[in-house]
């Protein structure tokens, strides 16, 4: 078991930058979900007014 002295001396800034790195990743993947939504949710809405929301019905 690491002494008190070795507890308190221990360098925790990898630590910090892991999880500082790691809330900038959550925060970016909770903006692409939130952007992916909005398109499934457009695209849903399209197909139940009769559009074709992918365009791929008048080639």
């Amino acid at each position: 078991m690491p002494t008190y002295h070795e507890v308190i001396s221990t360098d925790l800034s990898a630590l910090t930058k892991a999880a500082e790195r790691r809330d900038g990743m959550a925060e970016e993947s909770a903006s692409l979900v939130k952007d992916l939504t909005g398109v499934i949710s457009e695209r849903a809405q399209q197909a139940l007014n009769g559009e074709d929301p992918t365009g791929r019905l008048d080639e």
